[in-house]
């Protein structure tokens, strides 16, 4: 099954803000259910990633991208 795929399914679950928890992976999906960016939260605030325009950083959970 594909990432797109598995965002779609049954098997996926969509976890409110407040209910992540550290190791946890996130996945931001942009159009057609593709994964945007992948990432590990870090703590309540934060998760990790690895972006092309600053590598691999911790960024705000709220950030828009």
């Amino acid at each position: 099954m594909s990432v797109a795929g598995y965002i779609g399914s049954d098997l996926f679950d969509a976890v409110a803000e407040a209910d992540k928890k550290p190791g946890a992976i996130v996945i931001f999906p942009a159009r057609g259910g593709y994964p945007n960016h992948i990432g590990i939260v870090l703590d309540s605030a934060t998760w990790i990633g690895s972006q092309s325009s600053t590598g691999v950083k911790d960024v705000n959970l709220s950030n828009s991208y």
